[in-house]
């Protein structure tokens, strides 16, 4: 496919990384077109486009901001990724709302035959992934996490310097692969992560600046892959992810906070026709139900020195929602000549706004 860049395995481990186990986001920075941010700051460029316009999908469910430690450290665990591609143009008709690249990573399904592990230990990074059978050739599973090891390495620098930190980090990945019949296959995948950190300058003067930042993903992934026929197949997917990030800082008497929230659900159905090995038809239709949180509160500190923090569940909600329908044909003609023909039909509405629009 025009555009497309498939990550293997081998590149995904031999990437150079911060955490020394190869990194997913390393190995995208490093092909033709795509340009590693500005240091401090998470996410790719690719031709031009900023970091908001990359979909990052894993297992097809949306995550945002997939980095840790500002950049260095990717959210991909090296460990439970099968495989990545990445599309930095000639986007399918199933694709919608980003128009800088699509990142698509899948995890790895674990084994339906034989237990297995990765042990994982390093100055930055340290974790365990299990695998093996739920039942044999049937069922198999897979878990794995892992957690920064930075903020006991600070430690030793906090009590001789002027300035105290504590930045940690984990992942969490697990996922259920559930083989049913000759013609279905049930997939579920989870992952949980967060970032956090307390920053202080000059603990002992009355005039330092605390900071706080925390801010992380949890996803949740229910796939249906069902085969009708040699030529017809079907996948039906569910999927929801909640983001956010909290900012906070304190100085003197008065303190500041910045709340940011993101809370998607996803549901969509694909289906898949090949009329020849060469020819592929391909429909569907998808919903994405959208809540965004923001707020932002600063004050003086009361007497008492309690300070009340931003509630996620008291803010306001944001709610969008969309919907969309696509067709496409694609057909081969010979080595040197493909066809591509595809439509895309989004509805998107808000509290007060509606509109449709055919691409």
């Amino acid at each position: 496919q025009l555009g497309l860049v498939d990550i293997s395995t081998d590149m995904l481990t031999n990437a150079p990384s911060v955490s020394g186990t190869g990194d997913v986001i390393s190995s995208v920075e490093m092909q033709p077109g795509v340009h590693a941010g500005m240091e401090g700051t998470p996410g790719f460029f690719v031709r031009g486009g900023n970091a908001g316009r990359n979909l990052i999908q894993l297992d097809e469910a949306t995550l945002y901001n997939p980095s840790h430690l500002f950049e260095p450290v990717s959210i991909f665990n090296g460990a439970v990724i099968k495989r990545a591609s990445l599309l930095k143009g000639g986007f399918p008709a199933s694709y919608g709302d980003h128009v800088s690249s699509v990142l698509d990573i899948a995890m790895n399904d674990g084994s339906n035959e034989h237990f297995g592990g990765v042990v994982q230990a390093g100055s930055i990074v340290s974790g365990l992934t299990l695998y093996g059978p739920l039942k044999k050739k049937k069922a198999s599973f897979l878990v794995s996490a892992r957690r920064s090891m930075l903020d006991y390495l600070l430690q030793a620098f906090n009590v001789k310097s002027n300035y105290y930190s504590n930045y940690a980090f984990y992942d969490v990945n697990a996922k259920v692969n559930w083989q049913f019949s000759e013609r279905d296959r049930i997939l579920l995948s989870y992952y949980k992560g967060q970032d956090r950190n307390t920053f202080q300058d000059q603990p002992d003067d009355t005039t330092s600046i605390t900071y706080g930042n925390k801010f992380g993903n949890e996803v949740f992934a229910l796939r249906w892959n069902h085969l009708f026929s040699k030529r017809l197949f079907a996948n039906t997917s569910v999927m929801y992810n909640n983001y956010y990030q909290l900012l906070s800082a304190l100085q003197d008497d008065y303190f500041a906070q910045l709340y940011s929230g993101i809370r998607d659900i996803n549901a969509k159905v694909d289906f898949y026709y090949y009329p020849s090995q060469a020819h592929r038809i391909k429909g569907g239709i998808n919903f994405l139900r959208q809540q965004l949180f923001p707020a932002t509160f600063s004050n003086k500190i009361p007497p008492s020195g309690n300070i009340n923090n931003i509630k996620p569940d008291e803010i306001p909600e944001h709610l969008t929602a969309r919907v969309a329908a696509y067709l496409s044909d694609e057909i081969r003609f010979n080595n040197r000549l493909n066809l591509y023909l595809g439509v895309r039909a989004p509805v998107f509405y808000s509290d007060s706004i509606r509109y449709t629009d055919i691409e």
